[in-house]
């Protein structure tokens, strides 16, 4: 598949910028003490070259990739926080946001939550994409997350940009596919019956 084009900020970014004790004060508190946060030197000189790239009032996805994803027994989906439809200008303030969103009080109930992440602390690469504008968006699974089936690859999407489906918003349509022919074995559209077999 074309992938959007951009840039990663690594998570050796992330843990520079943890590594300052104002900047880790900061983040811990959240909200308005955000606003005085900056990248790192070097990483903003990055960041700012590479946006510069793209034309003149591009938007862009701005996305949190927490190192404690999709693990066997966590998948922390909708943990994190993500930014849709941010200016060049907004991006590093963006990426900012998505590393606070790694110490966050929800991420910390979930790992709480979940045996396997005791004593883990996430760290977080932040993934910055131009916008697709898509009509519908949605997650692929190429394995059957709830029965661990890997001739099965599940499809949930729904209309829009997808950030309702991972914040858990909608009730999403559901496609099962079998991953040798690609055929869709079971498809229940949000709201309706599921239907199995040749469909």
């Amino acid at each position: 598949f074309p992938v959007p084009e951009g840039l990663c900020v690594g998570v050796r970014a992330y843990n520079e910028a943890m590594a300052s004790p104002d900047v880790a004060a900061k983040i811990a508190k959240g909200g308005e003490a955000l606003v005085s946060v900056s990248l790192p030197h070097t990483v903003g000189a990055a960041v700012r070259e590479a946006l510069e790239r793209f034309p003149a009032g591009t938007l862009f996805a701005v996305r949190s990739s927490g190192t404690l994803e999709d693990m066997a027994d966590a998948s922390f989906a909708g943990q994190y926080e993500s930014y849709l439809g941010v200016r060049a200008e907004d991006v590093p303030s963006a990426i900012v946001k998505c590393w606070a969103s790694a110490s966050s009080e929800r991420v910390a109930t979930y790992l709480a939550s979940r045996p396997g992440t005791a004593g883990k602390r996430p760290e977080m690469a932040v993934v910055v994409q131009r916008l697709v504008q898509a009509r519908a968006a949605g997650v692929a699974f190429t394995v059957h997350p709830q029965t661990g089936d890997e001739n099965r690859i599940l499809v949930e999407a729904c209309a829009g940009l997808g950030d309702a489906l991972v914040s858990g918003q909608v009730n999403p349509d559901r496609f099962v596919l079998d991953r040798e022919t690609g055929r869709v074995v079971e498809r229940a559209v949000a709201g309706a019956a599921a239907v199995v077999g040749d469909v």
